[in-house]
């Protein structure tokens, strides 16, 4: 397999830990084990937990889903990414027709190009202010079609399908005998009043995988903890491929997972993350409302991030570069989801950086834009376009 550059992700590392102010960060402020109220016992045994994941973790992920599963249905897995990968591998082959909603976090998309799959692009597109069309995805179904992607609420911009729109695309699925696969990371972290509802409620298990972990909404990357709901043959099928990647994820890490997943902490992180969420959105518009229209922003529904649209003729990824290398702030350019024109800002960081790192962000856009409103627009377009 050849991979193709991963964008997002090469972007951040090579970047994120040199700036000043990282508003690149898509989950929200990450958490210390004194602030989780978690001591780690100092006889744990620091061996190998159970490849396929420890069965009270597993017991306590099937608890999060209002649908019955047993823990046979589960495999946990070194974050989101590796279920995500784990999912692809065990599903699709070389030339497998596959449908991907778009814009998306592009690791599914990079994997299934590395398959050589055959990718058709569902597009939330921004003259429709991002809403799903069920009948474009209808019409791009075939009968080679193998599986749809999703991720639900969508990243980058926010937006969550409805109990409607998944009840619709569970029964086209269901007419044309397809799998659906759904990242679903973000749920809980819903910015409107409705907890957003899992493809498992309307789909069968038999055909549904469904990836998550605690690393975007429970303010915990750095334990590395994903999982992977899926029928029993599909999970036994990805846990033979972990034995390739990483067989097990860290004993301290399953112990750590184990006791955020009980009901009581995990609700209290995640009312956690939508108060910090909700609370940097309301600085985020505030600011885009006074850039002079040089600014404007898809409206979220859950996820800790907003997509800014940038008004003005430029090349968004240069940008970005600009202003990490001249004012050491770090913002995702839209060019890394195929989405030239935008930013992806992370809204779980802290409020004072947010707020610092905007109207930075607005004043660099103001100076661009008062330096050269005097030329003709030709030329205006053609200095913006240098950037």
């Amino acid at each position: 397999m050849r991979f193709p550059k991963f964008c997002l992700e090469r972007w951040q590392s090579l970047r994120e830990y040199r700036v000043k102010i990282n508003l690149a960060e898509s989950g929200v402020y990450p958490l210390t084990l004194e602030e989780l109220g978690i001591e780690i016992p100092s006889n744990l045994l620091l061996g190998y937990v159970m490849t396929k994941g420890l069965i009270e973790l597993r017991e306590a992920i099937i608890n999060i889903y209002d649908v019955k599963l047993t823990r046979e249905n589960v495999l946990v897995t070194n974050g989101t990414s590796e279920a995500n990968l784990l999912a692809v591998l065990s599903l699709i082959s070389r030339g497998n027709e596959v449908i991907v909603q778009m814009p998306n976090y592009m690791q599914v998309y990079g994997l299934l190009k590395a398959l050589n799959a055959k990718v058709r692009e569902w597009w939330l597109k921004p003259n429709e202010e991002f809403k799903p069309s069920i009948d474009h995805l209808s019409k791009l179904l075939s009968r080679n079609t193998r599986a749809i992607f999703i991720s639900n609420p969508n990243n980058p911009t926010g937006k969550v399908l409805n109990n409607r729109e998944l009840r619709e695309i569970a029964e086209i699925a269901r007419e044309n005998n397809v799998f659906l696969i759904f990242d679903e990371v973000y749920r809980g972290l819903e910015l409107v009043d409705n907890y957003t509802p899992s493809i498992l409620e309307y789909y069968d298990v038999d055909k549904t995988i469904v990836t998550s972990g605690l690393s975007k909404v429970y303010g915990l990357p750095g334990i590395r903890v994903g999982w992977m709901i899926s029928s029993r043959k599909i999970i036994n099928k990805a846990w033979s491929i972990k034995d390739y990647t990483t067989i097990s994820i860290s004993t301290l890490s399953s112990y750590v997972a184990s006791k955020i997943l009980q009901p009581q902490i995990r609700n209290r992180l995640i009312e956690r993350a939508r108060r910090i969420v909700s609370g940097n959105l309301i600085v985020a518009k505030s600011i885009i409302s006074k850039s002079k229209n040089l600014l404007s922003h898809v409206e979220p529904d859950a996820g800790a991030y907003i997509l800014v649209k940038i008004h003005l003729p430029i090349n968004t990824l240069k940008l970005a570069e600009k202003i990490y290398r001249e004012k050491s702030i770090l913002v995702n350019p839209g060019e890394c989801f195929n989405l030239p024109g935008y930013f992806r800002i992370g809204l779980g960081g802290l409020s004072e950086e947010l707020n610092a790192g905007m109207k930075t962000i607005t004043e660099t856009l103001q100076k661009l834009n008062h330096n050269n409103s005097g030329s003709h627009t030709n030329h205006h377009r053609s200095i913006l376009a240098e950037i």
